[in-house]
């Protein structure tokens, strides 16, 4: 199996699974391997007088043919073992007679191995799995904030910007209004004058009125 990344990193996989060996058997020649690459990792299994290190080659070898097959890796052996896991498989239990009607026990357990390879370190293929994992609730709180940040931060540049216009709009009305007052002034005083007018309207009238009583 093999897995093409959204960043771009080429990750190749292989597991095996029910060999017929202890995963203690195993874990012995996988933990001579796990600062090597796919083409070193393959050259010493060929020489190692473990029964586990064939069952390994066959597995680093799956994984190098699906680098170059699923991803288009022209050199799989440049690669390096990020990741190589030996866990325990399922255990067969069979007994064997013994003296007196008694039986004995016998387990004939199996182990499992995966491996990744990737241009990724041991350290650095770590990082990255616990980067990407759904469980890093670190991670997702910190998108969830950012998130939250740039919505909340999203409608206040809106309202600054508003305000702005709004700001620059009301500005030239302001000035407007201030010249305003000026004009009432001049206005004021030809309204003075219609009352002064009509004054001496009024007492005109009332010594007209004055003049014919007295005749």
């Amino acid at each position: 199996m093999a897995t093409k990344e959204s960043t771009n990193t080429k990750i190749a996989k292989a597991s095996l699974a029910f060999t017929r060996q202890s995963a203690r058997k195993v874990r012995r020649t996988a933990n001579l391997l796990r600062k090597l690459t796919a083409g070193e990792a393959v050259t010493q299994l060929e020489f190692m007088p473990y029964e586990a290190a064939q069952c390994l080659k066959k597995l680093i070898g799956s994984a190098m043919a699906n680098a170059n097959h699923n991803l288009e890796i022209e050199n799989p052996a440049d690669l390096k073992i990020s990741q190589l896991l030996v866990d325990e498989g399922v255990t067969y239990k069979r007994w064997r007679a013994m003296s007196k009607g008694r039986a004995y026990s016998i387990m004939k357990r199996t182990s499992k191995a995966s491996v990744v390879l990737s241009e990724m370190d041991a350290a650095e293929y770590a990082k990255y799995v616990w980067d990407h994992s759904p469980r890093n609730k670190k991670r997702i709180i910190e998108e969830t904030v950012t998130e939250t940040k740039k919505s909340q931060a999203e409608p206040k540049a809106q309202k600054v910007e508003e305000k702005a216009e709004t700001a620059s709009q009301e500005e030239p009305k302001a000035k407007k209004s201030k010249a305003k007052p000026k004009a009432k002034k001049e206005d004021k005083e030809p309204k003075a004058a219609k009352t002064s007018t009509k004054k001496k309207k009024t007492s005109k009238k009332e010594e007209t009125n004055n003049q014919e009583a007295d005749s």
